[in-house]
């Protein structure tokens, strides 16, 4: 990863404080990124640096650009010295093969750019001016050729962006810009500049393959990366060749050794001057990696200060092994809450309230209503329930001349015989005096 870093708490303007940094491991260890051979006295190792603009550092489109089919292709806009210069006049473009690690210049002043063919080739122009020229390279930048679109000054055009089709792979360019006010759109097809597909991709290495092996490395003296040796193939950079289309760049990768240089800081600690972890007693002037932490379950891992980089797959068996060791939580002391149980038997007496009110309730109703009595017989025999209350009949005095009325008397009668009287008493009922 590249990144840039700003200066903080400086009287000189932040733009004017800016540093680009490297990194091979995820972050692990940043440095300052080479200058190229000549641009600077080789033992002033102070201000000796390769500056590059990111994103966030011009408002012009400048930042480093690569892709990933262009294996270890790295281009940029920038300056050496200490820091960044925030002007563009001021900048030239830097090309590095090596996915950064060591640059070249590619071209005075700032350059548009873009990279086709898995790197076989990149194409450049002036971003400073309009300019009748557009600039290309088979080399990765040892050998420059111009095309030159424009007959007279009056075709000259400001070159905004250089563009390819998606995939990166074909030797075919937009360019697009402005001339007189007026947008411009250019088609640039290399495909038959060279007469030859590129040939030998599965004996990359020997004299006669257009591919050899490039392996990434950190630069300090390893050949491993995140813990393992990678093997590319890509072409050479003198092939006089196309890729073909259809070319898939492979890889192959065995895992490393762990060394120190696999492991990063882990939390609550941090980087001494001598390069080991030690525990941040400014973040977590509490924290002891002996003690298990305070919600333990099962184990917990008893850190010695280092953790590995993520993506880092390298080999702890064969290597140096700087992990925590995973122990076993201690036994835990049981917890009593009162509370707890205070709220629990006021649930259960709760629950008997309700229980005890519809149980009471169902026994009353046994008593008025049939339908319920029925439901309680499934469960309770018919001597546990109450006893039906009996139906009353009840008599109203008859107002004078009730008794001249003989459908009334007929009508009282019939309500009797309903009422459940036998009918052996409806005997005597015409002798029957409501007034006695």
């Amino acid at each position: 990863y590249i990144a840039n870093q700003y200066e903080l708490n400086s009287d000189t303007p932040a733009l004017n404080k800016i540093r680009t940094l490297i990194t091979g491991n995820m972050g692990g260890v940043w440095r300052r990124l080479a200058a190229p051979a000549g641009d600077c006295a080789a033992e002033d190792n102070t201000t000796c640096f390769l500056n590059i603009h990111g994103r966030a550092t011009n408002t012009q489109g400048f930042y480093a650009y690569s892709d990933e089919k262009a294996i270890g292709i790295l281009l940029g806009v920038g300056n050496v010295g200490e820091y960044l210069n925030s002007d563009l006049r001021e900048t030239n473009t830097y090309l590095s093969r090596d996915a950064g690690w060591s640059w070249i210049k590619f071209k005075n002043g700032p350059q548009v750019f873009e990279i086709s063919n898995h790197g076989g080739v990149i194409v450049s122009a002036d971003s400073s001016q309009s300019t009748p020229i557009l600039s290309y390279t088979f080399d990765e930048g040892k050998t420059f050729y111009d095309c030159e679109f424009a007959v007279s000054s009056d075709y000259q055009m400001y070159v905004t962006n250089v563009v390819t089709e998606p995939s990166n792979t074909s030797p075919k360019f937009i360019v697009y810009g402005y001339r007189n006010g007026q947008g411009v759109v250019l088609h640039v097809d290399f495909t038959n500049v060279h007469e030859k597909l590129c040939e030998g991709s599965q004996t990359p290495g020997l004299p006669e393959s257009d591919y050899e092996y490039w392996m990434p490395s950190d630069h300090i003296g390893g050949e491993c990366l995140l813990g393992k040796k990678m093997k590319y193939i890509r072409r050479k950079q003198d092939a006089k060749c196309i890729n073909p289309l259809d070319y898939n760049p492979v890889h192959v990768y065995e895992n490393c050794s762990c060394t120190r240089e696999d492991y990063q800081c882990d939390y609550c600690f941090t980087l001494a001057s001598d390069g080991t972890c030690i525990i941040d007693k400014e973040e977590c002037p509490d924290f002891d990696p002996n003690v298990a932490p305070e919600y333990c379950k099962g184990t917990f891992i008893k850190s010695k200060g280092y953790r590995k980089i993520p993506r880092d797959t390298c080999d702890i068996s064969t290597g140096l092994n700087l992990l925590g060791e995973e122990v076993a939580c201690p036994p835990s002391k049981p917890v009593k809450s009162s509370r707890g149980m205070l709220y629990f038997i006021l649930a259960v007496f709760v629950v008997l309230g309700l229980l005890a009110f519809i149980l009471g309730s169902l026994y009353y109703l046994s008593s008025k209503s049939n339908t319920v009595r029925r439901v309680l017989s499934v469960v309770l025999p018919d001597s546990c329930l109450p006893a039906p209350r009996p139906i009353t009949i009840q008599y109203s005095h008859l107002e004078s001349g009730a008794l001249d009325d003989d459908t009334s008397i007929e009508d009282d009668a019939d309500i009797l015989e309903v009422g459940g009287q036998d009918k052996d008493e409806k005997k005597g009922m015409d002798d029957f005096n409501p007034r006695a």
